[in-house]
């Protein structure tokens, strides 16, 4: 059995978005899929910047997101099948959050149907915080200034809250 891809859409905040991860992570190991996650959307990437750009996903198989266009166009099965290569090439908009886009990953842990699982951030969503720590890495572009910014810190400091 060829191994599928799920393609992560962005979406929402920051929290949202990891927690997303944490989930399509989940599924990923459970099923021994690739993960491919697209945040190009304007919220985020505004069409310059990526997840990519920021993380490295850890344990599981990441896959740029030519390698799913290219198998979407050999014939590749999409679950939502309201996706098109015109929705997997394109970054991430409202469009896709109508309920015929939404897939089941967060309702069952079970094996989706398809070759290319398409996920588009909405639905129910659980953390997996054991994902988010052993598996998510900030990118090593992002670390060095992440670690310049902290050094100059001095007590008392301000703590970012991420709901989800």
């Amino acid at each position: 059995m060829e191994r599928q891809i799920l393609l992560v859409k962005g979406w929402e905040g920051f929290g949202d978005r990891l927690q997303v991860v944490t989930g399509c992570i989940n599924y990923c190991l459970h099923h021994n899929a690739s993960i491919c996650v697209d945040w190009r959307d304007y919220m985020w990437g505004q069409d310059k910047t990526d997840f990519t750009d920021y993380f490295e996903i850890m344990g599981v198989q990441s896959v740029p997101l030519s390698t799913v266009i290219e198998k979407v166009k050999k014939g590749g099965v999409i679950n939502p099948p309201a996706y098109t290569l015109e929705h997997i090439i394109n970054p991430p908009s409202p469009l896709i959050h109508f309920p015929d886009f939404s897939s089941g990953i967060c309702k069952s842990s079970l094996r989706q149907e398809g070759d290319i699982i398409v996920h588009n951030s909405k639905g129910d969503r659980v953390w997996h915080l054991n994902n988010l720590i052993l598996n998510l890495r900030v990118s090593e572009k992002i670390a060095p200034i992440i670690i310049k910014n902290l050094s100059g810190l001095q007590m008392p400091y301000t703590a970012v809250h991420l709901r989800g």
